[in-house]
């Protein structure tokens, strides 16, 4: 939340820089300073940057940190979950879909079953 706040705050900058006609290296200052927030923001590991801390000392969570790894949100909450009907089944991320929608593989489309009610 800080450094979506840093990222607004110099974007903010160099809009207002940019429209009342600063020198050019005043506004690429600040374009560089927006990009190394942004940067940061995505992924704070960076080995050539400084690591923005929180008050505890502890380097912020970025949304790499936030997906990757085992306790990120693809494998820690997402992949092999049970559902019904099937006995297991994996969830990863499909640059293809959109964000409401839900790949299905082939084999598992075609053997899925549908339940037929035959009486009352």
């Amino acid at each position: 939340m800080m450094q979506l706040v840093n990222v607004i705050k110099a974007n903010l900058a160099l809009q207002d820089a940019v429209d009342k006609a600063e020198a050019s290296l005043n506004i690429q200052q600040m374009t560089t300073y927006l990009q190394a927030h942004t940067a940061v923001f995505m992924n704070n590991d960076l080995n050539n940057r400084m690591q923005v801390a929180t008050k505890s000392g502890r380097p912020l969570k970025t949304i790499q940190m936030r997906l990757k790894g085992k306790e990120g949100r693809i494998r820690g909450n997402l992949m092999g979950k049970r559902v019904d009907f099937s006995a297991r089944t994996v969830i990863t991320a499909d640059p293809n879909l959109s964000i409401d929608q839900v790949g299905v593989p082939r084999s598992v489309a075609l053997t899925l079953t549908v339940p037929v009610r035959v009486t009352r």
